[in-house]
């Protein structure tokens, strides 16, 4: 029943590290937990999680009985926010994938990244068994959320182009009036717009059947 997952790092301010679950279930539409800062690894947590929700689109996951985890090295949500706050936009996938499988293990083994942006202080990235958006918070930049949404789970999407007034290029994912979705401001005109609808639409619209 867990539609979409996320969670947050301890920051400056709140130093508790936080889960949220969102569900499909009208009696239980979500969870949170805050954990004590320095006594849990909430990317191993989240590892978890995401190993018992992502899997072949319409089927049950692949990983329902994968119990691994993988300990993040010290410091490395440090050295990921010094990462992000270098100023670009289109962002090479490969170098992503290499630290969100070993500095900040947040995507599994076999997942692959295929398109990474960056907007403001935040990513936007698609790859081979979900959408992760991860989200800088804070005024001092230094708390984190890590927002999943397998797309076996997303129902539709749109891409909008830049127009005379609305100068930015978005997308937006929908799961559900009661799960929500995502939709993400690129902040520039220049982001391809094709290049994500194709992405998104070669996972999607090749797929009839949606776990309900």
């Amino acid at each position: 029943t867990i539609r979409r997952f996320a969670v947050e790092s301890s920051g400056s301010f709140d130093r508790d590290s936080e889960l949220k679950l969102v569900f499909c279930t009208p009696w239980l539409p979500f969870v949170t937990r805050d954990f004590r800062k320095g006594k849990v690894d909430i990317v191993s947590i989240q590892n978890l999680i995401a190993a018992k929700t992502l899997g072949a689109p319409g089927k049950r996951s692949d990983f329902a009985d994968d119990d691994s985890i993988r300990p993040s090295e010290p410091g490395s949500m440090d050295k990921l926010i010094a990462y992000i706050s270098e100023k670009n936009l289109k962002i090479d996938p490969k170098p992503i994938e290499e630290k969100f499988k070993t500095e900040v293990p947040i995507l599994q083994a076999d997942e692959e990244v295929e398109l990474a942006f960056k907007y403001g202080r935040d990513m936007f990235i698609i790859t081979s068994k979900r959408v992760l958006s991860i989200d800088v918070q804070g005024i001092s930049g230094k708390k984190l959320e890590f927002a999943s949404l397998p797309f076996k789970y997303i129902n539709g999407f749109s891409v909008e182009s830049a127009g005379t007034l609305s100068r930015t290029v978005k997308a937006t994912l929908f799961a559900s009036k009661l799960e929500g979705g995502i939709e993400t401001d690129f902040g520039k005109k220049s982001t391809d717009i094709f290049e994500i609808n194709n992405s998104l639409a070669n996972k999607l619209l090749l797929h009839t059947t949606h776990q309900i």
